[in-house]
């Protein structure tokens, strides 16, 4: 790739990069993966500071955000400020993929530990959320819940006195910045407004010991979030060029962590099951409802469920993913 035909786009995109906040523009900001990508590329091919910098403290600003579910992880739709603060609360296959291969990607640049703990959170969260029976991942997860947006996701003060001990409390409130005010119509959006090294050295305690106290409350709030609330309800078809996506980002996953055998696994299930269900009759289906599949593939649905196998053919060298990356190249070219 030769930066220099690239030089007017990083120059449009460094005019509108936030340098405080991350991202691209003001409110509303919507997760800028496919400007991360050239990014990405463009410092791959010719390395420059600047380029991996705007990708880093994006990424560091969502991730600490409220746009991210500090309690499970995964992302939210995209953030109603230019902040990060308070999303559209709606999660989204799509985004989730496409952020975890862009994580990855940064971390094997930029060994960020909040990198590595994003993507583990939200591995998770796809895997016990959002993957169905088949298996095979759902679209999405809607905002609101019993009518109200962000229901699921926020909190007041009472609440979380009531269900951590008194230094959790404390300790978890300066941790994301929750007032008896609120942040979101009189309740809490969980962003990190204090990380724990500055919270351990304002309490003159070990970060580690911190820390143990955050991963305990964390737990604590996710336990009873999931068992005395109503969740969201979730959009149960499966797309094709979205589970695509995920599982090049699992990919990705498995490639900056190696030893994470689980997330090449969690890519190669999904994959076999995605295949034997959307591709019939040398035809690729776009969407599966749990007993049919309906639609004819798009171009997108070719293309992405392509590349994601040629992904998963290099991490696990399993030529019956590249003969099939093959088998959809041929059929893009035949039909579109």
């Amino acid at each position: 790739m030769n930066q220099l035909n690239f030089i007017p786009v990083i120059q449009r995109i460094q005019k509108q990069f936030d340098p405080q906040y991350g991202g691209f523009g003001d409110s509303p900001k919507f997760p800028p993966t496919t400007t991360l990508q050239l990014l990405l590329e463009l410092h791959q091919s010719h390395p420059d500071s600047n380029l991996i910098d705007m990708v880093e403290h994006t990424l560091i600003s969502m991730i600490q955000g409220g746009i991210y579910d500090q309690l499970q992880g995964g992302f939210c739709r995209y953030s109603t400020d230019k902040f990060w603060l308070i999303p559209h609360f709606e999660k989204m296959l799509y985004d989730n993929g496409q952020l975890l291969k862009v994580i990855a990607q940064t971390y094997l640049i930029k060994p960020n530990p909040s990198f590595k703990k994003a993507i583990k959170e939200t591995v998770s969260f796809l895997k016990s959320v959002m993957l169905s029976n088949d298996p095979a991942f759902y679209s999405a997860l809607d905002a609101d819940t019993s009518g109200t947006e962000g229901l699921f996701y926020t909190w007041d003060t009472r609440e979380i006195d009531t269900i951590l001990s008194a230094e959790e409390s404390m300790l978890i409130q300066q941790h994301f910045g929750i007032t008896s005010k609120g942040n979101f119509e009189g309740s809490n959006i969980l962003s990190i407004c204090l990380d724990i090294e500055s919270l351990a050295a304002k309490r003159q305690q070990e970060s580690t010991e911190v820390q143990k106290t955050i991963d305990s409350a964390k737990e604590k709030l996710l336990t009873h979030r999931s068992t005395h609330r109503a969740p969201p309800n979730t959009d149960i078809k499966r797309v094709t060029s979205w589970n695509a996506l995920t599982i090049a980002g699992l990919s990705w996953c498995f490639k900056a962590f190696p030893d994470r055998q689980d997330y090449l696994d969690l890519a190669i299930k999904v994959a076999h099951s995605l295949w034997e269900k959307m591709w019939a009759d040398d035809t690729l289906g776009r969407i599966f409802d749990g007993h049919n599949t309906k639609v004819a593939g798009c171009l997108e649905d070719y293309a992405y469920f392509g590349e994601a196998l040629l992904d998963l053919y290099e991490v696990s060298g399993q030529k019956n993913f590249l003969e099939r990356s093959q088998t959809l190249t041929e059929s893009i070219l035949n039909r579109f």
